[in-house]
C-alpha cells in the first residue's frame, strides 16, 4: 500500500501586538443607552439621508448627527430636535470640509432644506452619489 503524501504544514508569521486603545471607553465618551434611544428614535424620524434629499438623491440615513455640537451646546445632548438623519458620506462631509458643520446647522435651523440656500454642489457632493438624467441612464 503506499504512502499518503506528507501534509502541508501552514507557518505564519506571529500576529503583530495590538496598539493599546487609548481612548476611554464608549460609555466614558457619552454612548450609553440614553444615546442609543435618541440615535434609534433620530433615525426613525427622519429615515432619509436630508443633505441627499435638498440635492434630489434618496439615500437611507445610517447616522444620527447632532446639528448643533455637543462640545457646543451639552444641554442638546438627548433633545431629539437635535437630531438628524444622514448617511455616511454626507457625515464624513460634514465633519471634514471646513465650516460646513456651521452651514449645515444654518441651514437646518432656517426650516426644510429642500430649497434653502444649502444646496450640495458638485464638489462637496460624496462620490458614492451619483445623478440620472431623464432618461435614467446615469450622467
Amino acid at each position: 500500500m503506499p504512502k499518503r503524501p506528507p501534509r502541508f504544514k501552514y507557518t505564519h508569521k506571529p500576529a503583530r501586538p495590538r496598539q493599546p486603545d487609548l481612548r476611554p471607553s464608549a460609555a466614558d465618551r457619552g454612548y450609553d443607552h440614553h444615546h442609543a434611544a435618541w440615535r434609534r428614535q433620530v433615525l426613525l424620524n427622519h429615515p432619509v439621508c436630508r443633505r441627499c434629499e435638498a440635492g434630489g438623491r434618496i439615500i437611507p440615513s445610517t447616522i444620527a448627527h447632532h446639528v448643533q455640537p455637543v462640545t457646543c451646546h451639552p444641554e442638546l445632548k438627548l433633545d431629539i430636535t437635535n437630531g438628524v438623519g444622514v448617511c455616511n458620506a454626507c457625515h464624513n462631509t460634514i465633519h471634514r470640509v471646513p465650516g460646513e458643520v456651521e452651514r449645515f446647522a444654518q441651514a437646518w435651523a432656517a426650516g426644510p432644506m429642500k430649497g434653502t440656500h444649502y444646496e450640495t454642489t458638485a464638489e462637496r457632493r460624496p462620490s458614492h452619489h451619483f445623478e440620472t438624467s431623464d432618461a435614467g441612464k446615469a450622467v
